[in-house]
């Protein structure tokens, strides 16, 4: 699951260097998104890979709730998801997540060889909506969450996009490139069995 992320400057500055327009004003400010905030997605816009706005979650009929997440496993499955991931792919760029552990501590992840991350995505186009598609948890994550962000690396963001070919592939490939950078893991006093 993701249900935090945080962006920055750094981030935005490297970014703005793969893609061709821009509509998504960044202030220095903006730290840490939260479903339902407007987040900045890289995706295919009139034919150019445009970074814009989107709302965080997929809305839900007379709900308030928004679905943020799509598994990996079943995104070609499910009825809400289906024709975006054939169709409407993107990326959402950060420069990390965040994850709570069973003791509610907040543990931070970023990439171990790049300098940001790219988590794969479906999106809305009538709604402007974008949910974060995740997968299962790699040996870092496992300890912590049984789900993580789907992360696509920089050599495959037009495979990403645009190509169908490459879409399974994809959504079945597994990363290692994770790092914790704050917090720790904490082990439990009494043991598996308690």
């Amino acid at each position: 699951m993701c249900g935090r992320y945080y962006f920055d400057g750094d981030t935005y500055r490297l970014v703005r260097r793969v893609i061709e327009d821009c509509q998504y004003d960044y202030e220095e400010y903006e730290n840490d998104f939260y479903p339902g905030d407007n987040i900045p997605v890289l995706a295919v816009k009139n034919g150019k890979l445009t970074l814009t706005p989107m709302k965080w979650g997929y809305s839900m009929n007379n709900s308030s709730k928004r679905i943020i997440n799509a598994r990996c496993e079943t995104v070609l499955e499910k009825k809400m998801f289906f024709q975006d991931a054939l169709t409407h792919r993107c990326l959402i760029p950060a420069k990390g997540f965040y994850e709570w552990d069973s003791h509610k501590h907040k543990v931070s992840f970023e990439s171990q060889k790049n300098r940001y991350l790219l988590m794969a995505g479906i999106y809305r186009v009538k709604e402007n909506e974008v949910t974060i598609i995740t997968m299962r948890a790699n040996s870092l994550m496992k300890p912590i969450h049984s789900r993580m962000p789907l992360m696509i690396d920089e050599q495959d963001i037009q495979r990403w996009l645009y190509d169908n070919q490459y879409l399974e592939s994809l959504l079945t490939s597994t990363t290692d490139d994770l790092n914790i950078v704050s917090g720790q893991i904490q082990e439990s006093l009494f043991g598996d069995d308690e």
